[in-house]
């Protein structure tokens, strides 16, 4: 069938925020989904593009065009299909390593080695094309060769994007057909192109397209009101969905509002909800049954056409129930037509991965090309550090609104209701969920952060959240590869799993308050220590011939946790470092990655001059012109911060032992030279300009200088460090710069390796009266309001110098308070993290059977009916995750298996063990939560285990009748903190664990006369 098309003769420019890449007949597509200068949604089908990897050739053989035919014919005998649709043989710089050729005069240029480029029609081609190919291949009058390959890890979007220098996120313009025929359309966007790739180019635009965001949350019923809804149990449905549109940046009086709501009960009757309830506002939308309904929710996105798809917690938990009870309802065909595509089936996927930074994430979806989902949840955890997270905490602290108060089994009790009351209740408060969400989005600039992360990270938006670090810097140095004629052969650097290295150093500091204290530190010490010595994977020295004099030379002896290692450790270190080291880094050309992050620091740079010059602008503008001017002020100041993660992040890309960019070496040479950066800067500051230094930490140094003792001092002491940082300048090379930080410390108390308090005060001598803090009590959010507030008044009289005796009266207070429960349960909740079950590493069982005994015992775990072999080997087979052993045991031996369970359950930590309770109670808690508890008294309290004693606060709220809380915990909890500053400072041990045993031993003798005096029950019969 014909299409009917029209070419068009001017450029379309569009601002795309999704990629997704489809094979058919053996040739790739890629579909691009973004935006016009009038936020029309525009689709972009790119044809012609043809992926590729490199074969590389042994450098030995004369590469001869007779040859190179030969080896392209060979190869085409090793695959019946898929084979490579073009091959061209090129020569190229390797990046490992710095390889070069001694020209006359001395110079070196870099070598270049003999590569056959391979093109595919599909992307699929690749891997069985790879198998064949890595193999030896016999080759006419070449013999056996072998053939390496390289940059298979680089996907047809990554290599499109950078071919053209096209941003993810960022406009570009093309010539191409546009689909006139709305029956011919692909898909439901309002302009339809083909494309061939050769005619696309990028836009420079600092504009950001405004997407038409749609926040949704959904209601669900549990059948039994005690547990969380499972998707499995056929009442447990689905009855109500709302949602929310907005323009992304227009007010909220153009907020389109909607709700999707069950309307029959059981007895077939329909129910209207009543308008005055659910808000007039609101449009209502009623259907018959959860698979109407279900398929109602796609209507309204393919009506609608939203670009970004947002709520809360979705990726967990809203979206895969709402797959799983499409496919119960036998809807699954209808509602998974969720694409921009039209009548295109949408596939649910999971992605796993895990980092030191995030660990382990989890993500469930539904993979629609053109709707880019946007969980807010994982997003406000990994940028914001919070009580809790829940969306009722989370609206409150950035919005200043609330939920409804409507509790779980609020909702659970209405479903069941099914009156048009109840259920009117429940569309307000699921609406208002939907409209949080959206406000958030706009609050927190996520989709400007997105965007700007996105085109600095030369990776998809959607990519940013489901996928860890490693792929957004390997993403930076794909780029800039290809733009300088290298081919990223990772595979010759090898990787011993013995391999470790130090990180940053640490001084031991002496506890202590200090007075008038100032902090100097390095700008970015990392980035600018691999800019200053230009470590690369391209400039690493293996070449013996290469002179000294043209590379930067480090030497330095690493011992940690060996016979050499002198330092006093709490802890066994986990790896073993010892040995001497010698890496050389040729001076010149600049390598990849210093390259990359100057040009990054040097962006930064550039977007916080323009910022500062629009901001100071600003009064001169109309109205209108300051909204446009706000609004660009907000996208380079995200731009910015993008830049800064980015170039911070590079390093840590080469520490990995496996990913796409392995580089001890570099990580190595760029910690060593960091030590000894700071060493050399703290030695400066006591030796030559007789400063006093008090404590110092991978960057930075705090230190005191005598003449500048007193606040009063304060503006000469401000002058004179300001001159200190001029002459240190020339002790580094640039871009290194130890600064100074500009704060002046008017008291500091350090405790430990880095954890410190301070409080600030100005050049006028003015105090601030914020603690400033690092490491302690007071910035950890375990810790209730109540510790953080006792350890305040405690901290505060230190530092103004009171005499113990005042802080003893405080103590005394604070307690008494605590004793007489003049706390509220609010002031006493401690809130934790709780993961997976699966994360968690559970104590291995004693061979022994005495001391086997021992533990169940204490855990009150111990049967003398079990056979206590058997519980070891149902538990190594549970370790072990051998799941037909296990169940196969499960099943003989029931006593055991239940033990086994008990004592994993008692293995985990307290807050994960209340998690399970909570769960069996009904209520919903997923990994990666915090949840809030308090501590209540038990049967034996003091010797209790805590988790017997902890309990989530709203179930203590709903019972505080007859639970009381633990005072005693409380207070304990405070020992070593305090007992920990009155060391330090006023060289007083133990004073207030002494004051806590005096409370614990009253407290037993109150408990022995109650018992005393409780009368005995006895029943007569």
């Amino acid at each position: 069938m014909e299409i009917a098309t029209k070419c068009v003769s001017n450029p379309t420019e569009v601002f795309p925020y999704g990629w997704h890449t489809y094979e058919e007949n053996g040739s790739i597509g890629i579909r691009i989904f973004g935006l016009n200068a009038a936020n029309e949604n525009v689709f972009v089908l790119v044809t012609g593009f043809t992926p590729y990897i490199y074969l590389e050739l042994p450098d030995t053989v004369p590469w001869t065009s007779h040859r190179i035919q030969a080896l392209s014919n060979k190869l085409d005998t090793l695959v019946e299909r898929g084979r490579p649709t073009q091959k061209i043989f090129q020569k190229k710089k390797k990046l490992y390593y710095a390889k070069k050729d001694k020209k006359e005069g001395g110079e070196y240029t870099d070598k270049t080695y003999p590569f056959l480029k391979c093109f595919f029609g599909c992307h699929s081609d690749i891997r069985p094309f790879m198998y064949k190919v890595t193999k030896p291949i016999y080759v006419g009058d070449m013999g056996t060769i072998k053939l390496k390959v390289h940059e298979n890890d680089a996907n047809p979007m990554l290599q499109f994007m950078c071919m053209k220098n096209i941003k993810p996120a960022g406009w570009f313009s093309f010539h191409g057909k546009k689909i006139t025929k709305e029956d011919d359309k692909l898909s439901g966007c309002d302009h339809e192109y083909e494309v061939n790739y050769n005619r696309i180019a990028p836009v420079d635009r600092n504009e950001v397209s405004a997407p038409l965001i749609m926040g949704f949350d959904i209601e669900v019923n549990s059948s039994n009101p005690n547990i969380a809804p499972r998707h499995g149990v056929r009442d447990d449905k689905i009855f109500q969905i709302s949602c929310v549109f907005c323009r992304n940046g227009q007010p909220e009086t153009s907020y389109h509002k909607v709700i999707l709501s069950l309307c029959k009960n059981r007895k077939g009757e329909e129910i209207q909800l009543k308008k005055d309830m659910v808000g007039d506002d609101i449009e209502i939308r009623l259907f018959n049954t959860e698979a109407e309904l279900l398929e109602g929710f796609t209507d309204i996105v393919n009506e609608k056409q939203p670009n970004i798809i947002t709520g809360y917690n979705i990726f967990s938990f809203d979206l895969p129930y709402m797959y799983a009870r499409s496919k119960l309802t036998g809807s699954l065909t209808t509602f998974d037509q969720l694409s921009f595509i039209r009548g295109e089936h949408c596939k649910e996927k999971e992605i796993k991965w895990s980092s030191s930074a995030f660990k382990n994430q989890n993500f469930t979806y539904i993979d629609a090309p053109g709707r880019l989902w946007v969980d807010m949840l994982p997003i406000i955890q990994r940028d914001y550090k919070l009580e809790n997270y829940k969306l009722k905490t989370v609206s409150d602290y950035f919005l200043g609104q609330t939920k409804d108060p409507l509790s779980v089994k609020g909702i659970f009790k209405c479903y069941r209701m099914f009156t048009p009351e109840s259920l009117s209740i429940v569309a307000k408060y699921c609406v208002k969920d939907s409209e949080l969400v959206v406000k958030l989005f706009e609050k927190l600039q996520v989709w400007i952060g997105l965007t700007e992360m996105a085109n600095t990270c030369n990776t998809p938006v959607f990519t940013l959240f489901t996928q860890g670090q490693q792929i957004k810097i390997f993403s930076q140095v794909y780029k800039k590869c290809m733009a300088d004629d290298f081919v990223i052969d990772k595979d010759s650097f090898i990787v011993n799993e013995n391999d470790n290295y130090t990180g940053a150093y640490v001084f031991t500091p002496i506890p202590g308050l200090y007075d008038m204290v100032v902090s100097f530190d390095f700008s970015s010490l990392y980035p600018s220590t691999i800019i200053a010595y230009n470590i690369d994977y391209s400039t690493l020295v293996l070449d013996e011939t290469i002179p000294d004099e043209k590379c930067n030379i480090f030497d330095w002896e690493d011992h940690c946790g060996c016979s050499h290692d002198l330092s006093v450790r709490k802890t066994k270190p986990k790896n073993i470092v010892c040995g001497k080291n010698h890496f050389r880094f040729m001076k010149e050309p600049p390598g990849v990655i210093p390259t990359l992050l100057k040009n990054l620091l040097d962006a930064r740079k550039r977007t916080n001059s323009e910022m500062k010059r629009l901001k100071s602008s600003l009064s001169t503008l109309s109205h209108d012109e300051r909204l446009l001017t706000e609004r660009l002020i907000t996208v380079l100041d995200k731009r910015q911060l993008s830049y800064k993660v980015s170039a911070n992040s590079m390093y840590g890309g080469m520490g990995v032992k496996k990913g796409y960019l392995p580089f001890l070496p570099g990580a190595m040479c760029t910690t060593a030279r960091g030590r000894q950066s700071i060493e050399k800067a703290s030695k400066f500051l006591t030796e030559q300009l007789g400063g006093h230094l008090i404590y110092g930490d991978t960057d930075s140094c705090y230190v005191s200088f005598p003449q500048y003792s007193t606040d009063k001092s304060a503006s000469d002491l401000d002058k004179f460090c300001r001159q200190v940082e001029e002459e240190m300048t020339s002790l580094f090379p640039r871009p290194m710069k130890f600064a100074y930080e500009e704060a002046i410390y008017w008291r500091y108390l350090i405790l430990s390796k880095k954890r410190y308090m301070a409080l600030k005060c100005d050049t006028d001598g003015v105090i601030s009266s914020k603690i400033e803090k690092r490491g302690v009590l007071l910035s950890r959010r375990d810790n209730s309001a109540y510790s953080r507030d006792f350890y305040s008044k405690i901290i505060m009289s230190a530092f103004y110098k009171a005499p113990v005796e005042d802080l003893l009266f405080t103590m005394r207070e604070e307690l008494n308070r605590l004793s007489n429960h003049s706390v509220s349960v609010k002031d006493l909740t401690i809130s934790k993290s709780v993961g997976d079950i699966k994360d968690y590493k559970i104590r291995a069982l004693p061979d022994d059977d005495k001391k086997l005994e021992k533990r169940l015992k204490e855990l009150e775990l111990l049967d003398e009916r079990a056979d206590l072999t058997a519980v070891r080997t149902i538990f190594r087979h549970y370790i072990e995750k051998n799941d037909e052993e296990y169940d196969t045991l499960r099943l003989k031996y029931g006593l055991e298996h239940l033990i086994v369970q008990e004592y994993i359950n008692k293995a985990l930590p307290s807050q994960v063990q209340l998690a399970e309770k909570m769960r069996k109670r009904g209520t919903r808690v997923d990994a990666g939560e915090r949840i809030g508890y308090c501590v209540i008294e038990s049967e034996n309290n003091i010797k209790d285990k805590l988790f017997n004693k902890i309990e989530d606060t709203e179930y203590f709220k709903e019972h505080a009748s007859i639970l009381k809380i633990d005072s005693l915990y409380y207070s304990k909890l405070m020992i070593n903190p305090i007992d920990e500053v009155l060391s330090a400072v006023y060289k007083k041990e133990d004073l207030f664990k002494k004051y806590h045993k005096n409370r614990e031993t009253f407290w037993k003798v109150l408990k022995q006369l109650n018992d005393l005096f409780t009368p005995n029950i006895v029943l007569i019969e």
